[in-house]
């Protein structure tokens, strides 16, 4: 199928969504293969979609860099809105972690390095990712690491579109911060990488979870995993820097992907394969090459690769397309019962002033460290490296914690909800109190495994006052109900099954575009789109595949 421009011809569809779809293409004036990422007609003028597919174009365009896809062209006329890149022929990270329970520690340390020099590029020219995951990450069979997907990315010079009282990022690879609707930075991309190393080592996430809700509520909760306990799976000069990336507090990691990189290079110098070993490794065929010590080391060592025969099937076999540059799919989840638990209300020490308990002592032991280079220090000036510095045990008296003006915040939601202040449980809806917090401005975190997505709003609190916070989380939340079909169908939402009919249940999904598929093998599908804003209200389906459309 030919474009109106001669020069393009779109050979393949690769993958669709609820709203775009990506295409194969080749550039007959450049003589050279394309990606085609294009929204449907009938979305192209919806702003919100707009502003995320302009976004994008922004952000990777202003990136020239091996390890990012690169963009030839955004195109805007009337109902078309395209963006041509870079084509790339391999697979996702996703993949290849996929078929195997860890990656060779080489090998991830390799491509974990690859990602951050990208970012680093990212991060100068003021662009945060932050949706980096390993469906973001493509391998190619030349064993290039490229990072695709910049569709929620946030540029420091334009505004943001992110829909009030929704969280943006992917939960299982999402920073506290970003949870807590706290402020994103380049430490946010890096506490990612640190997530998708850490993965690729041992062959588990580091925030699991049932479901979406779960996740998500585990990042809230997230305290760094503890890398001793992984054995050999984390080699032991990787993981102080590993262990700073997967700092809590952005203020810990270091404070930027080139930081992080170098970091990660220092701790092991000799780590580092060769793009040739890496495109071995991917292939399953090693070439004949000049044989340095260097080389001969790291094939002595990468024998193991062989065993990896999957992956030679999946990137030798078919030359599989995985740019997975589409939008963001939101992820489906089971609901659960109505049934209201108790209230738990719990004691906000978070936000209580600090004070030493009767009987301690007026000092406490503190490290101090020995002067250190300033070329590979986090926010807070420390020091990442494998090397173990002396510590000498001082003792330095407390200084005087001034107590805080505080004032109230009276929450109120329907439906019920877990209320989360910062990485604290509060709560649950309806409170028996008030909260007692200090006097500044907070994002609330509202949780219903019903609803299963986290919703945030923003909370100012004067000294003195009480501010009350009511929400009705239906107004966040898209809802959808199979009223009636007849005879039955399955039903998918973006392609992911969600239930059987005949069923009560309400599907609730982010507000935004959504594909409803009904499926019966005995008639044609029935497909229809609904788009959902903030306060609509469910929306129901009514068919009768049997009858003709």
């Amino acid at each position: 199928m030919a474009t109106p421009e001669s020069r393009l011809t779109l050979t393949r569809e690769i993958a669709r969504s609820a709203v775009a779809t990506v295409w194969e293409g080749f550039d007959s004036d450049l003589d050279r293969k394309v990606l085609v990422k294009s929204i449907h007609p009938q979305y192209a003028r919806e702003s919100d979609l707009r502003a995320r597919f302009e976004r994008e174009a922004k952000a990777i365009a202003k990136l020239s860099h091996p390890n990012v896809v690169q963009i030839y062209d955004l195109r805007t006329e009337g109902d078309e809105l395209s963006l041509i890149l870079e084509f790339v022929e391999g697979t996702t990270l996703r993949r290849l972690m996929k078929d195997q329970e860890q990656l060779p520690a080489e090998a991830a340390l390799t491509i974990a390095e690859e990602i951050l020099a990208g970012l680093s590029q990212a991060h100068e020219a003021g662009i945060v990712h932050r949706d980096l995951k390993p469906e973001n990450v493509l391998v190619s069979s030349r064993g290039e690491v490229k990072i695709t997907d910049f569709g929620l990315a946030s540029l420091k010079d334009q505004p943001t579109v992110t829909q009030e009282g929704m969280v943006v990022g992917t939960p299982s690879y999402m920073a506290p911060e970003q949870a807590g609707g706290g402020e994103i930075t380049p430490a946010t991309d890096v506490f990612a990488v640190g997530l998708i190393l850490f993965e690729m080592l041992t062959g588990r996430r580091v925030h699991e979870g049932a479901t979406m809700a779960e996740t998500f509520q585990n990042v809230v909760k997230y305290q760094p995993p503890k890398l001793d306990a992984c054995g050999d799976l984390v080699p032991e000069a990787v993981r102080p820097v590993l262990a700073a990336m997967l700092e809590r507090s952005p203020a810990k990691r270091p404070r930027s992907a080139a930081v992080a990189r170098q970091g990660l290079q220092d701790s092991n110098p000799e780590s580092r394969l060769p793009r040739a070993l890496i495109q071995d490794f991917l292939s399953g065929e090693p070439q004949r090459r000049a044989t340095t010590p260097s080389v001969a080391r790291i094939r002595a060592w990468s024998k193991p690769f062989r065993l990896f025969t999957i992956i030679t099937l999946l990137v030798a076999g078919a030359g599989l397309i995985f740019h997975l540059a589409t939008l963001t799919r939101p992820t489906t989840e089971e609901g659960t019962s109505e049934q209201q638990p108790m209230d738990t209300m719990a004691a906000v020490s978070p936000f209580d002033s600090a004070n030493v308990p009767p009987g301690r002592s007026d000092t406490i032991p503190v490290v101090q460290r020995e002067p250190v280079p300033e070329e590979f220090l986090d926010t807070e000036g420390r020091r990442l490296t494998s090397r173990v510095e002396p510590q000498i045990p001082v003792e330095k008296p407390i200084e005087p914690v001034l107590e805080p003006q505080t004032g109230f915040l009276e929450v109120v939601s329907r439906p019920w909800a877990q209320v989360y202040i910062g990485d604290s449980l509060v709560g649950t809806t309806p409170l028996k109190r008030t909260i007692e917090v200090r006097a500044g401005s907070y994002n609330v975190v509202f949780m219903n495994p019903e609803i299963g997505l986290p919703i945030i709003l923003a909370a100012a609190v004067r000294g003195g006052d009480t501010t009350r916070l009511q929400v009705n989380l239906y107004d966040y939340v898209a809802r959808i109900r199979i009223a009636s079909v007849k005879p039955w169908a399955d039903v998918y939402v973006n392609d992911q099954f969600v239930l059987r009919t005949p069923s009560s249940k309400i599907i609730f999904q982010p507000l935004g575009t959504h594909t409803i598929t009904l499926r019966n093998p005995e008639f044609p599908d029935y497909t229809e789109a609904l788009t959902f804003s903030a306060g609509d209200s469910v929306r129901e389906i009514r068919v009768d595949l049997a009858k003709p459309r």
